[in-house]
């Protein structure tokens, strides 16, 4: 990626999180023309050390959160001409946690879990 032609694709935009545990974050965004997402997270706005690489879908489900560690979240576009960086989201604390017994059964599982929907 990045030696093609034409225009780099837009930014990533309809960014949406909500917490549906205290340890479990989905991350969503509308419909673009990038072929790769890259999303990218961490604990501060300045350290984003952790990412996932989505292709063929707008969801990821960030799991083993650190409890009541703030998190901040980037998605990245990518096409064949290069990179368009997103915006650094901050998730609030104070947000509205969705308590969902599917998710939640699955929660204290000591692995890093993802879970794509298409």
């Amino acid at each position: 990626m990045g030696g093609g032609t034409g225009s780099l694709p837009k930014q990533t935009s309809g960014i949406q999180t909500t917490l549906i545990s205290e340890l479990d974050l989905p991350v969503t965004w509308e419909e673009d023309d990038a072929i790769v997402h890259n999303v990218i997270w961490g604990f501060a706005s300045d350290k984003l050390y952790h990412s996932y690489l989505i292709s063929g879908c707008k969801r990821v489900t960030l799991s083993s959160l650190i409890k009541g560690q703030p998190i901040y979240v980037r998605v990245d576009a990518f096409n064949e001409t290069g990179i368009t960086e997103g915006e650094v989201l901050k998730v609030n604390e104070g947000d509205e946690i969705l308590y969902d017994k599917a998710v939640l059964s699955k929660a204290h599982i000591p692995t890093l879990l993802i879970r794509i929907v298409r």
